[in-house]
């Protein structure tokens, strides 16, 4: 990286920056300022949890937007995984965000990226048409309409023999097959990472690529998550000299929860952006490798590079609980400080037997009174890994709480999130009828039909939109119909030139009230005495914190999650196979979350010869306390 003007940081500069992004009491430490103070070379950012690595992030953009122009005019590309942190970043840096919107920069998420100057490129020169949306929904519901079992008879019995034998089988197996395009626009066919149907003289292959790719793919312009990987590897393959257009673009990459990036998408990263000449800047926890869903399949490798800076302070927990989450870490290289400032506890093992796993959640209730933490009107939460299993007798977080009934991501088997679609459609559809002349005769076809032709962009993001409102309607029962006025008001009405929009907010509420999602058993809520403890699953509760955490023992995989990793908690590390670090990094994930108290639920059986070995964690057992009851 030669000739390459660094950016010199003061430390005036930052403590100003300091009085903008930290609260009065907290400042940044050395590691902090070095990491902030890095423009000269491309380095992974490996953090603690709860370090306030995005707050570093966010000091560095500060930096660097206040330095725009460079001279050389060069952009900043900054990569998030969710619309969420990308909202965080922009709510902390207020007006200043703008410039991160517009040329020569990029702020957005890796699917944005890829899609905007990778897939949708690639689609339109292979095609020579527009995509008309990416999205895994409306790319199984093409297949749907398009499998004929009748038609595609050879490939309908090619699913049957992968022990797909229901209808709605096939299709979900249909929608998993991912499409490598070669030399030539060749395609080839993958499952699980193997290649399928490998002659292509056979009717089961012919079959599959008439359904996949001319119907599917080519003629109904859609493609799922994944495929636009697929694309962007043929766009860059087809035209190696992007590679020069984005170092010629952009001069800082940063990628926020590099932990999250799925191998597929480190591939197209690592062609596009070369560490050697752009400043490539990831920031990450390797422990925390789990995605947002029960997926055990899911392929997340980040390979932190050589010299990589350290955030190892943890702005959440105290010493108590850093000490014992260090024992879980899959990655050495980083030693978790807790902070002084944050008086948390030695981790209590809740001991229970079949008959007390009932009063598993009263304990903690009870632990949460004694410290009076619910005066601090706290965050409490429950969390397992596996919500149910198909034995009963095997743990699960039913186990604890039987009315537990959340599907984490079974949205997309799930006919309440196309409820939300259509009450929003239906809204639109009732106000534009006394409110606009755009159609002649309005209908829900014609409305959809429009905002697909017309605002495609609007309707894809609509779409996607309706997952997000949907899990926040049913985890937090939170009122969404705010946000979706505002979204609609201003991604449709406004340039429709729609002005009164109040009546519309009426309609939009009484079609969402007729909506009924949240039953009874459907909060995942246990209380008891005014204290209120959310149940959850692991995934469903990474990146928060919470006063007090229970993690709940719970069966995967021949074994329970604490049974595999118990010499952990004695400090006795041995080899590791792929199940156990998958039960590392999950256990890790749920158990850093606390700041003030860690419980941990294990069954007598499976803690019984290593009690008296443990002696970082407080024993309470449940089947001598309540034995009277």
């Amino acid at each position: 990286m030669t000739n390459r003007k660094i950016v010199i940081v003061s430390d005036e500069e930052i403590n100003n920056i300091e009085k903008i992004l930290l609260p009065r009491d907290r400042y940044f430490g050395e590691e902090e300022r070095k990491i902030i103070k890095c423009f000269d070379r491309s380095v992974d950012i490996v953090a603690a949890p709860g370090s306030g690595k995005t707050t570093v992030l966010l000091a560095k953009l500060i930096i660097l937007l206040n330095k725009i122009p460079f001279p050389d005019r060069k952009g900043i590309c900054v990569l998030t995984h969710t619309n969420v942190a990308i909202n965080e970043i922009r709510n902390k840096l207020g007006e200043k965000s703008k410039i991160l919107f517009d040329y020569p920069n990029f702020f957005g998420t890796i699917q944005k990226f890829v899609d905007k100057f990778l897939a949708i490129p690639m689609y339109k020169h292979m095609f020579k048409k527009n995509l008309r949306a990416i999205d895994d929904i409306m790319y199984k519901k093409a297949i749907k309409n398009h499998f004929d079992q009748k038609k595609y008879r050879e490939l309908s019995w090619f699913l049957e023999n992968k022990t797909k034998k229901t209808f709605q089988k096939k299709i979900d197996a249909l929608k998993e097959i991912d499409i490598r395009i070669k030399e030539n626009n060749d395609i080839e066919f993958m499952l699980n990472k193997k290649t399928i149907l490998k002659n292509k003289d056979k009717p089961a292959y012919k079959q599959a690529k008439e359904l996949l790719w001319e119907k599917v793919i080519k003629e109904e312009g859609i493609l799922k998550y994944k495929l636009a990987y697929t694309f962007a590897n043929a766009y860059i393959d087809k035209f190696p000299m992007l590679k020069k257009y984005f170092m010629n673009r952009f001069k800082y990459v940063y990628i926020d929860e590099m932990q999250d990036t799925r191998s597929y998408q480190i591939d197209v990263l690592n062609k596009i952006f070369d560490d050697k000449k752009i400043i490539v800047q990831k920031f990450g926890d390797p422990n925390q490798a789990i995605f947002n869903d029960e997926d055990d399949s899911i392929d997340i490798d980040w390979e932190v590079k050589e010299k990589p800076m350290y955030i190892s302070s943890s702005k959440r927990f105290g010493k108590n609980i850093a000490f014992f989450v260090n024992q879980l870490k899959t990655r050495n290289g980083i030693e978790i400080k807790g902070n002084d400032k944050v008086d948390s506890f030695k981790p209590h093992i809740i001991i229970f037997d079949n008959n007390t796993i009932d009063k598993v959640l009263d304990k903690f209730v009870d632990l949460i009174e004694e410290h009076k933490f619910e005066k601090e009107k706290g965050i409490f939460k429950a969390i397992g890994w596996r919500k149910s299993t198909n034995d009963d007798k095997k743990l699960s977080i039913k186990s604890y709480y039987p009315e537990f009934n959340k599907s984490t991501y079974a949205f997309m088997k799930s006919n309440k999130v196309v409820d939300i679609f259509d009450a929003i459609i239906n809204s639109i559809m009732d106000f534009l009828k006394d409110n606009s002349s755009v159609f002649n005769d309005i209908s829900k076809k014609n409305v959809i039909y429009f905002l697909e032709e017309d605002y495609n962009k609007f309707y894809t993001q609509l779409r996607r939109n309706c997952i997000n409102w949907y899990l926040k309607y049913v985890n937090t029962n939170e009122n969404i119909v705010e946000e979706i006025h505002n979204f609609i008001n201003e991604g449709l009405f406004k340039r429709l030139s729609v002005l009164e929009v109040e009546s519309f907010r009426k309609i939009l509420k009484e079609h969402i009230e007729k909506l009924v999602f949240v039953r009874k058993n459907e909060k995942n809520e246990y209380t008891r005495n005014g204290v209120k403890i959310v149940i959850d699953t692991v995934h469903g509760v990474k990146g928060e914190t919470h006063t007090a955490t229970l993690y709940l023992e719970t069966y995967y995989n021949r074994k329970t999650d604490i049974e595999r990793i118990l010499e952990y908690f004695k400090g006795d590390k041995g080899n590791r196979n792929r199940i156990l670090e998958r039960t590392l990094k999950i256990t890790y994930v749920g158990m850093s979350r606390p700041k003030k108290l860690l419980c941990i639920a294990i069954h007598k059986d499976t803690i019984e010869k290593y009690k008296d070995e443990i002696n970082n964690c407080k024993m309470i057992e449940l089947l001598i306390e309540f034995s009277y009851l």
